[in-house]
């Protein structure tokens, strides 16, 4: 896919001075560092998204006994007062 963003012209430079000691192309040296970049990058949902369960799995699991408001209670009773 074909795109155009602005870059200012000092970042444009080093950037292709950087493609330049690589021996590539400016549009493969974007396209690296988009790569690198979401790589590095986790969203929300990789990060948050059960990390309590590592802790008490047994406490935080549904099970048919257990309902939302019992599981936000059980949370709720770790904070410190």
């Amino acid at each position: 896919m074909r795109t155009i963003i602005d870059i200012p012209s000092d970042r444009l430079q080093s950037l292709d001075r950087w493609a330049l000691s690589c021996k590539i192309s400016r549009a493969e040296a974007v396209r690296r560092a988009v790569s690198d970049l979401l790589d590095r990058v986790a969203s929300p949902t990789d990060v948050g998204f059960g990390l309590w369960v590592q802790d008490k799995p047994e406490d935080y699991q549904l099970s048919p006994e257990r309902d939302g408001l019992r599981m936000q209670q059980a949370m709720r009773e770790e904070w410190p007062e």
